[in-house]
């Protein structure tokens, strides 16, 4: 398998396990009542209406987890992209924290609201705004450790494509 696509697929896994962690600060900020409907949650709504199904409750909450797992494993195979073009002078999970802020940015003040699930970060609550930061943060810190970690176990080595794993 190439480099490449190794990169796209251990990015794939690292925003599936950040995933996991940006989850739990969108719970924990929906059950201190920051955000009202979670995003993630709004969004799954709204696909579904686009293609007329309605599901039941237990269904909609299992659709809305697959939902962000696969659209956090995704933007993490982007990183895999991306990852190789941040300078090596730049640790990681800062890389990332930047990396996830520009998910957020791309998402709440872009293709969101575009497609109506929400209004744009400009526009919605603060809390919740805010909230969304903080959770994008969370993902783009774990993604880009967890990537790096990857990248060094599959390199078998210290050093991935002939550089030193950062």
């Amino acid at each position: 398998m190439s480099r490449a696509i190794l990169r796209v697929v251990a990015g794939a896994v690292a925003g599936g396990v950040a995933t996991v962690p940006m989850s739990a600060v969108v719970w924990g900020a929906r059950g201190a009542g920051l955000l009202g409907t979670a995003p993630p949650r709004r969004l799954t709504d709204r696909a579904l209406q686009a293609i007329g199904v309605d599901l039941p409750e237990p269904a909609r909450r299992a659709a809305t987890a697959v939902d962000h797992a696969v659209f956090g494993a995704v933007a993490g195979g982007a990183w895999g992209v991306i990852d190789p073009l941040v300078p090596a002078a730049v640790p990681r999970w800062l890389a990332g924290a930047g990396y996830g802020l520009a998910v957020w940015a791309s998402a709440y003040l872009g293709w969101v609201p575009a497609v109506r699930a929400m209004p744009s970060a400009e526009d919605d609550r603060r809390d919740r705004a805010v909230s969304m930061v903080v959770a994008h943060l969370v993902y783009g810190v774990v993604l880009g450790e967890v990537a790096r970690r990857l990248r060094a176990a599959t390199a078998g080595a210290d050093h991935a494509d002939g550089v030193p794993v950062r």
